[in-house]
């Protein structure tokens, strides 16, 4: 049973291995990174940006803003930004932005700028962007914690997604320890309470996560086959084994995730994640159209903040950060005469992906115009 748990762990650990490493790759391009941009030269722009045409003159970053959302602000595609984003000069953190950061929209011959009036206005951004050193502005330190910075996309939304969930396959979580029952024959249990656990492999002393199971991912095939692209596990509470009797272990739970411990949820080594604070928005380059097959949290419609997941994963080319337009019917509509007709198909939304397995990703939906349904088509942007 050892041998298992220590696969389990490979497993768990190859995942979180496979999305740092993707992450941080991605991190070396010119792109955004949370709560920071990194820059590209007005120079080297490689393609055409359009302004939104509701684009302020002047923005102040307020707090609670997202970079993704001051990016679509000003532009039509905002994972351009990185082209037309002037960093800031004489302070610490030069990329990041800010509550209260005043953002200008500035023309520097043919090209369109966008950055922080450090007092200067559109001059400074300007120099900035051409290497000139100016004498008129003080080198200036802003003495604010990085925490303040504004994010790319509110990190709390996916947090669950990142640290505390997972896609495996049934095979590897069989014959795997289960809650069998609690103290005081309870239904459900919380921090401070003792559960017991039914199987191999556990040890006194040891600290052990539990996970609530949800419904495999079964996809159809174009042969009308079935695939099983595994089985998701939630971690609802950490315990720690304070005794063993009988094949029965006694977990003390130490800590929980807003859940309850109930019967049957799987009971496994707990892993020590780090959380990924780096993502590249890019459009997706993917020419084959995937479906969102689940909505977190909801079985009905998903909006802007949601969390879905896809039909489609590494096995398909997807990384973390691109970008999908969401595309859904729309609805029937009957006219005078009684005819319903359905109404064309329309862009409903837009999904970053944050964490991807072979053959499911997990996308954060970025906007939204209209609720978006179950089964709504994911594509590459126009």
């Amino acid at each position: 049973m050892k041998k298992k748990f220590d696969h389990i762990g490979e497993v768990f650990q190859s995942k979180k291995k496979q999305l740092i490493q993707t992450m941080t790759a991605k991190a070396l391009v010119s792109s955004f990174v949370l709560g920071s941009t990194f820059v590209v030269s007005s120079a080297t722009m490689a393609t055409p940006v359009n302004l939104n045409p509701v684009a302020p003159n002047v923005y102040v970053v307020k707090k609670g803003d997202t970079l993704w959302q001051i990016a679509g602000l000003f532009l039509q595609k905002p994972w351009l930004w990185p082209q037309i984003w002037v960093k800031n000069s004489h302070i610490k953190n030069p990329n990041l932005i800010y509550p209260n950061d005043r953002l200008l929209i500035c023309k520097d011959q043919n090209n369109t700028l966008i950055g922080k009036d450090e007092g200067d206005g559109c001059t400074g951004v300007i120099s900035r962007a051409s290497a000139l050193k100016t004498t008129e502005v003080l080198p200036r330190i802003r003495v604010q914690a990085l925490s303040d910075a504004i994010p790319l996309i509110p990190l709390k939304d996916i947090q669950v997604w990142l640290n505390r969930a997972t896609i495996v396959s049934a095979e590897s979580i069989k014959n795997t320890p289960t809650v069998v029952g609690a103290e005081n024959g309870r239904l459900a249990s919380a921090v401070g309470q003792k559960v017991y656990v039914s199987g191999q492999g556990l040890e006194i002393g040891q600290r052990y996560a539990v996970y609530k199971t949800m419904q495999p991912y079964l996809l159809q095939r174009q042969d009308r086959t079935t695939l099983n692209a595994g089985t998701e596990l939630i971690q609802t509470a950490s315990g720690i084994v304070t005794d063993i009797q009988q094949g029965i272990a006694s977990l003390e739970l130490t800590k929980s995730f807003n859940e309850e411990v109930k019967q049957k949820d799987l009971v496994l080594p707990e892993q020590v994640t780090q959380l990924p604070t780096t993502f590249t928005p890019t459009p997706a380059s993917v020419m084959e159209k995937g479906r969102i097959i689940r909505i977190a949290g909801s079985m009905a419609n998903a909006s802007k903040h949601s969390v879905v997941t896809i039909n489609l994963g590494t096995y398909q080319g997807i990384e973390a950060g691109q970008v999908f337009d969401i595309t859904q019917n729309g609805l029937k509509h009957g006219d005078l005469d009684k005819h319903v007709k359905q109404l064309p198909t329309e862009k409903v939304g837009q999904l970053m992906i944050f964490r991807t397995f072979n053959n499911v990703s997990y996308g954060y939906v970025l906007s939204s115009r209209t609720p978006i349904q179950l089964g709504a088509t994911t594509q590459a942007p126009e």
